[in-house]
């Protein structure tokens, strides 16, 4: 935090302590990160596939969902990357992927969805 006038952290300090004295902790680093503007809740979740066909069918899938900011999936790690705008909606992301072929932790792929992947795409040793 940038104060702009001599002495504040003086006054930073005795608030702080004053603070302390009453039972509230409260450090600056806390203060200053509530006062940032929220940028969007983040979450990253594991989602089976192999290849590029499988990184367009999952993020499209996963933008299909309304308050999906970003979708970024990745091969080699096959972790799905997510911005929301508001509220985590990790869990219906989770199931609009599974209802588009692709197994996503405790929600998987029906059969049949699963069957509708190109031979490239079944990750599956069925």
């Amino acid at each position: 935090m940038t104060c702009l006038f001599a002495g504040s952290s003086n006054i930073l300090s005795a608030q702080n302590a004053a603070h302390d004295m009453k039972g509230h902790n409260m450090n600056m680093s806390q203060s200053s990160q509530s006062a940032k503007p929220a940028t969007g809740k983040t979450d990253s979740v594991k989602v089976m596939g192999n290849c590029g066909q499988c990184k367009t069918r999952i993020e499209k899938a996963a933008m299909s969902v309304s308050g999906v900011k970003s979708a970024s999936w990745d091969k080699q790690t096959e972790m799905l990357h997510l911005v929301f705008t508001g509220d985590n909606k990790t869990v219906e992301v989770q199931k609009a992927v599974a209802k588009a072929g692709h197994d996503t932790g405790p929600y998987k792929a029906t059969k049949e969805a699963y069957n509708t992947l190109p031979g490239c795409c079944q990750y599956r040793d069925e």
